[in-house]
């Protein structure tokens, strides 16, 4: 018996983009842009050989999707003075399914003053719409990394952002940036922890809920862009939550993506004209899961977990610093072409990063978490060719 299954997405495209310039100070720029997608969510094909008879069966074929998005948008240039610029925008989302079409309007603003001494100022707001749902890393019946669309009960996502930014220079060539932001989003997904058969049409609709959350941050950055060494250095402070009815008793909880703080640094050194070395580092807290805080005996005395929330547990952190370099073949002959080679060498010190754990259950009874690291040092090579 030969079992195949395949979760898969075929998009075609029909873009077209122009821009009109009016004057110095404004700028036009609009068009259209056509998907058409074909879903393939839990289609599993079987092949069977018996002495009697030969079976070659597709089941799920029934939740074959065919879905037409199509945006329209236009968007305003404008720079009224000497350092003040100013972008207005405005996208007609549409997107049409079997079950219904939904038209959405997407504004967009972004506002940037010069001040005195270089300093800057930027301020953005935006809306943004997806009809296309991903689930990733789940069990039970849907695998990873699957598609759904958005249909008749099932909405599209939306996200609406507004942040603040301020820059200001340093010295020569090195600039201090400033940012926060604020997200929120409607429309978003996640198990109900129901397993539906597969094989049902549109049964995504009875496993998945859908909710609404936030997202907020600050992010500090210092950036170094000329001389023989560049490179950046940032912390980033975050917090993402969720909410859904049916999960958590409807209560936020830290979304699996939630992890508060981030250092990050990278640098790039020019030592030679044919020789530059980069390298990079960084930190951040781990992710969330959910661990049991009890556990109790039915009364046909089988074992049961309690959860008294869901991401209760925070993985331990992350760390991992990367080195590596690029070198010129033969820089000083002008042939036409240059030849490159490098190496790089991934989570160099070969820090332990769990990205996900499982239950170990040892001969005592005693239940513990274990992290799972598939990749802990990396090294690569390559070759570059130049025309």
């Amino acid at each position: 018996v030969v079992e195949e299954l395949k979760n898969s997405i075929t998009d075609y495209t029909v873009n077209g983009d122009f821009s009109y310039v009016h004057s110095p100070q404004h700028t036009v720029r609009y068009g259209s842009h056509l998907s058409f997608h074909t879903l393939k969510p839990g289609q599993t094909h079987i092949e069977e050989q018996t002495n009697l008879a030969k079976r070659d069966t597709t089941f799920g074929v029934a939740n074959i999707q065919n879905i037409l998005e199509w945006a329209n948008y236009g968007e305003l240039d404008m720079h009224p003075n000497i350092g003040l610029s100013i972008n207005l925008g405005m996208r007609l989302w549409t997107f049409v399914t079997t079950e219904k079409t939904y038209v959405r309007p997407e504004p967009r603003i972004i506002i940037s003053q010069l001040l005195e001494g270089k300093k800057r100022i930027q301020l953005g707001f935006s809306v943004a719409n997806q009809g296309l749902h991903q689930l990733s890393s789940v069990n039970g019946v849907l695998p990873r990394d699957v598609w759904f669309p958005s249909g008749g009960n099932f909405k599209p996502q939306q996200t609406t952002q507004a942040s603040v930014a301020y820059l200001f220079p340093l010295a020569t060539g090195v600039e201090f940036s400033a940012e926060t932001y604020y997200k929120w989003f409607n429309g978003i997904t996640d198990l109900t922890g129901v397993d539906e058969d597969p094989f049902v049409k549109n049964y995504w609709e009875r496993s998945i809920v859908q909710g609404s959350g936030t997202a907020k941050g600050f992010e500090a950055m210092i950036t170094k862009k000329t001389g023989s060494g560049t490179g950046l250095m940032s912390y980033t402070y975050s917090k993402t939550e969720r909410t859904f009815e049916f999960i958590n008793d409807g209560k936020p909880f830290d979304y699996r993506w939630d992890r508060p703080h981030q250092f990050k640094m990278q640098f790039t050194w020019q030592a030679q004209t044919w020789l530059t070395i980069n390298m990079s580092a960084m930190w951040m807290s781990g992710n969330v899961y959910t661990v049991p805080t009890g556990q109790y005996l039915t009364t046909d005395n089988k074992l049961v977990y309690d959860f008294s929330s869901k991401n209760n547990y925070r993985m331990p952190s992350y760390k991992r610093f990367d080195i590596g370099f690029t070198k010129e073949i033969k820089p000083y002959f002008n042939r036409g072409y240059r030849e490159f080679w490098g190496l790089q060498v991934y989570n160099a010190f070969g820090f332990m990063n769990p990205i996900n754990a499982r239950w170990v259950l040892d001969t005592s009874g005693k239940l513990s978490l274990k992290g799972t690291t598939p990749f802990v040092f990396i090294p690569s090579g390559f070759y570059r060719l130049e025309f």
